[in-house]
C-alpha cells in the first residue's frame, strides 16, 4: 500500500477576507467618518508599508482547474455546530481525537459532510477543490464558514483489500496529525474526516474550520412566513451584530436580531424570497476596540439547497478575460455598471490612482499577521481612506476582499462577489459613486480582488440636508413635548453668506461667532448657537435646552468640509437659535 503524506493546505473560499470577510474580519463595513478619522493610517503610513517587503508567502498548494462538479450528499437536514454521529470508523475516530482535545476540537456533521465531498473530488483530481468549489461545498453542507483548511492525502492499494483492512493502517497516521494540528492552533476548531475509495485508489481528508460560532440546530428551509430563524452563541467577544440575506438577484436585506438577547448569545431572523431556492445569510459581529467586523456566520439557506447539488462554471466571454490589470479595471468597472443598470441603480466610476494604491499593498495585506502592529486591519483602513480618490468629498467608504480560483474571466469573479450579502452591499449600493480595485496573487495558489466603495457627498443635497435637520428638531422637540421650532428663514440667510468663510480656511469657532454676531445684531435678540460635525445628518442630537423650551426660533446652515489632514469630509451643521 502506498500512502501520501498528509499536510494541511488553506483553502480560502470566495468570500471577503480580513476587514471584510471570509478569513478574519466580517464581509463588509461602512464607517463614517467622524468615528474612524483618527484611525487612518495617513499616506506616509501607507506609502512606507507599500516599500517595505511583505511577508513570505505560504508554499503554494496545487488547485484544481475550475469544471463542473456534482455533489453526493446526503446533507445534514439542520444548520448546526452540534456534535457528529457518524459511526463509520474514521469519523468515530476523529470524534475520539476531537473529544481528547480538551475543547480545542469538535466533529461536526456539517464539516464531516465537507470532508466527505472534498474525498470524492481527490480521487479524481491529484489537486484541492479551487476557492469557489469549495465555497459551494460548505455551503451545501451547512459549514458555518467558506474558509476551510484541509489535509489530504492520496494513496494507492489494490482494489480486492477491504476497508478493513486497509483502515487500520492509515488510522494512526491521520489521528497523530489531526492531534500535533489541535495542539499547534490558537483558536478552537471544527473539524471532519472523510475516508474514500475508488478501484486501486483511495482518499484521505480531514477538514476544519475555526469556530466562531456554537449554532443551535436550525431548518435552512423558510418557515411559514418565509423565515429563516438562526440562534446560537457568539465564541469571541463582540460588541455588536448584524446579518445580511440575499434577495433575488442583486438586492439583500437586513435580518432582525432579536433584541431581548444579549450578545454573546444571538437569535436572528432572516426573510427569504418564496421564489428563491437558495439565499445566502452572513452575520457580522465587532470585537471591542475592533473597527472593521469578523464574519461569524456564513451559510446557505432554502427549500432549494438540498436540489442544488451541481456546480457550474459560466461560458467563457472574450470580452471579459484579460491578463493585463489595467484593462481588467475596465472590464470590472463595465462588468458593475452592467450589474446595477440591471438593479435600476446609477453607473459608478473605477478610481483609477486608488487602484494604483490597492495593488501598491495587495501583498502586504494577504500576507500580513491580522494582529499585529502592521495588520491587516491597518491596511485594509488605509486603503478605505481614499486618499487618491478624485472627483469630490468622501463622505463613507467600504472594502471587501474576495478570494477565489486563478481565473482571468471577470465575470466569473464579479458573480462570485455578488453570491455574497457583503458583496451586493459593496458594489449595489444606490449611493456609491466610485469604486476602486485590484486583482492579485494570493497565497496557496489562489488569486483576489481587493475592492472598496466610496459615497461621495452631493452638495445639491446641502437643502434637503438642512431640511432634514429641521425635521429632525420638530420630532425632538415633540418627543420631549414641546411645539414645533419656527424656522428664521432671513437669518438662515445670513448663516449661509458667513458659512462660505468655512471654504477659505476659517475655523469652525470664527465662523460661528459671526454667525452668532450677524444674527443677534440683524434682530435685536440674544442668540445662541451650535455647531455639530456628522457625516450624517440623521444622527444630530440637539441640546436639552433646545427641546424643552416653550418657544424657540431656530436657524440651520450646513456645509461640507474636510478637516485638515483628513481623508473623510464631514458636513458641518451651524444652529443657531432665539
Amino acid at each position: 500500500m502506498r500512502i501520501g503524506a498528509l499536510g494541511l493546505a488553506a483553502l480560502w473560499a470566495v468570500g471577503c477576507v480580513s476587514a471584510g470577510g471570509a478569513r478574519r474580519h466580517g464581509t463588509r463595513d461602512t464607517l463614517r467618518a467622524t468615528a474612524v478619522q483618527e484611525r487612518f493610517p495617513s499616506r506616509d503610513d501607507l506609502a512606507r508599508l507599500a516599500s517595505t517587503p511583505a511577508p513570505a508567502r505560504a508554499a503554494a498548494e496545487p488547485v484544481a482547474p475550475l469544471e463542473r462538479w456534482e455533489l453526493a450528499g446526503p446533507f445534514p437536514p439542520t444548520l448546526s455546530t452540534g456534535d457528529s454521529t457518524a459511526a463509520d470508523p474514521f469519523s468515530v475516530m476523529v470524534r475520539q481525537r476531537a473529544a481528547a482535545s480538551q475543547g480545542r476540537a469538535r466533529s461536526t456533521d456539517a464539516m464531516l459532510c465537507v470532508a466527505r465531498e472534498v474525498a470524492r473530488h481527490a480521487l479524481q483530481h491529484a489537486a484541492n477543490p479551487a476557492g469557489p468549489l469549495m465555497a459551494f461545498i460548505a455551503g451545501r453542507c451547512g459549514a458555518p464558514t467558506a474558509f476551510i483548511q484541509l489535509g489530504v492525502s492520496r494513496g494507492d492499494t489494490p482494489a480486492r483489500q477491504r476497508d478493513t483492512d486497509v483502515l487500520p493502517q492509515v488510522i494512526p497516521a491521520v489521528a497523530r496529525t489531526i492531534d500535533d494540528t489541535v495542539r499547534q492552533l490558537a483558536v478552537p476548531i471544527d473539524l471532519g474526516g472523510a475516508f474514500a475509495r475508488e478501484g486501486d485508489h483511495f482518499a484521505l481528508v480531514f477538514a476544519m474550520i475555526p469556530r466562531h460560532v456554537d449554532l443551535d440546530p436550525a431548518s435552512p428551509v423558510p418557515d411559514a412566513r418565509g423565515d429563516v430563524t438562526l440562534q446560537g452563541r457568539l465564541t469571541g467577544p463582540a460588541e455588536s451584530a448584524s446579518a445580511r440575506v440575499n434577495r433575488g438577484r442583486w438586492e439583500t436585506a437586513p435580518c432582525t436580531l432579536d433584541p431581548a438577547v444579549r450578545l454573546p448569545l444571538f437569535r436572528l431572523r432572516c426573510p427569504v424570497r418564496p421564489e428563491d431556492p437558495v439565499a445566502r445569510i452572513e452575520v457580522l459581529a465587532h470585537a471591542p476596540g475592533r473597527l472593521l467586523g469578523e464574519s461569524v456566520l456564513d451559510v446557505v439557506v432554502g427549500a432549494g439547497r438540498d436540489a442544488s447539488r451541481v456546480f457550474d462554471v459560466a461560458a467563457t466571454d472574450p470580452a471579459n478575460v484579460t491578463t493585463d490589470p489595467a484593462r481588467s479595471r475596465e472590464v470590472l468597472g463595465a462588468l458593475v455598471n452592467d450589474a446595477r443598470r440591471s438593479a435600476g441603480l446609477e453607473p459608478v466610476t473605477v478610481a483609477a490612482r486608488q487602484s494604483d494604491t490597492i495593488c501598491g499593498l495587495a501583498g502586504r495585506y494577504l500576507t500580513t499577521d491580522p494582529d499585529g502592529a502592521a495588520g491587516r486591519e491597518s491596511v485594509a483602513l488605509g486603503l478605505m481612506a481614499g486618499w487618491d480618490v478624485e472627483g469630490g468629498l468622501i463622505q463613507s467608504g467600504d472594502f471587501l476582499s474576495v478570494l477565489g480560483a486563478q481565473d482571468h474571466d471577470y465575470a466569473r469573479w464579479l458573480s462570485w462577489t455578488l453570491e455574497r450579502p457583503s458583496g451586493r452591499a459593496l458594489l449595489l449600493d444606490p449611493t456609491v459613486r466610485q469604486v476602486a480595485v485590484c486583482p492579485t496573487a494570493a497565497p496557496g495558489n489562489a488569486a483576489a480582488l481587493l475592492w472598496t466603495s466610496y459615497h461621495l457627498y452631493d452638495d445639491r443635497r446641502l437643502a434637503a440636508d438642512v431640511d432634514a435637520v429641521y425635521d429632525r428638531l420638530d420630532r425632538a422637540r415633540a418627543d420631549a413635548g414641546s411645539g414645533p421650532a419656527q424656522r428664521m428663514l432671513p437669518v438662515q440667510a445670513w448663516l449661509k453668506e458667513e458659512s462660505r468663510a468655512i471654504g477659505r480656511g476659517a475655523g469652525l469657532e470664527p465662523v460661528l461667532q459671526a454667525m452668532l454676531n450677524r444674527a443677534q445684531n440683524g434682530t435685536g435678540r440674544p442668540t445662541r448657537g451650535w455647531v455639530v460635525a456628522t457625516s450624517d445628518v440623521s444622527t444630530v442630537e440637539f441640546p436639552r435646552t433646545l427641546l424643552r423650551a416653550p418657544r424657540v426660533d431656530v436657524a440651520v446652515e450646513a456645509v461640507r468640509w474636510r478637516p485638515p489632514g483628513a481623508a473623510w469630509a464631514v458636513t458641518l451643521v451651524f444652529v443657531v437659535a432665539q
